[in-house]
């Protein structure tokens, strides 16, 4: 088993990512615009803390520092990354991790698709992580979802702060 000091749940919604972590951290913090997903996550009894606030917003205004930052699933609702991974590392300790999933776009930075949702390219991600002094430690295509009887293809990005 491992153990953490705080971890923070980036677009928590209802805590599905928090499940795993329950018990492994001292501190578990959920964020999410929505206060709908909130208020389920609240029934879990999973997070220390749950504050309603768009994710970037959070990490500028956070004076605390993370062992984990995790967003699962979440940055299909955000376009341009730079200041979430700018951020991120600004509120990571020393040796942190930044875990995330993307859907995966093979053209240009970032697009917008017809579903509403965003997809990045793994050449973005590897730009704005070396930009931001993140390490890619980690990085693996995988199945997100069904959407329409087809498989959402993505990539779960474990980033290092050295």
């Amino acid at each position: 088993t491992f153990k953490l000091d705080r971890v923070i749940d980036l677009g928590c919604g209802t805590g599905l990512c928090s499940i795993t972590l329950k018990g492994n951290c001292s501190e578990l913090i959920g964020i999410d615009l929505s206060q709908q997903m909130l208020i389920k996550a609240k029934e879990k009894s999973l997070y220390t803390q749950l504050e309603q606030k768009e994710l970037t917003k959070y990490l500028k205004s956070s004076k605390l520092k993370y062992d984990l930052i995790i967003a699962g699933d979440v940055l299909i609702y955000v376009g341009k990354l730079d200041d979430l991974l700018y951020y991120s590392n600004q509120t990571s300790k020393k040796g942190g991790r930044f875990i995330f999933s993307i859907e995966l776009s093979n053209t240009g930075d970032f697009k917008i698709n017809k579903t509403g949702r965003f997809s990045h390219s793994k050449s973005y991600i590897t730009k704005l992580a070396h930009k931001y002094n993140w390490h890619i430690d980690y990085e693996k295509e995988i199945e997100l979802r069904k959407e329409h009887n087809k498989t959402v293809k993505g990539v779960l990005f474990a980033l290092l702060k050295r």
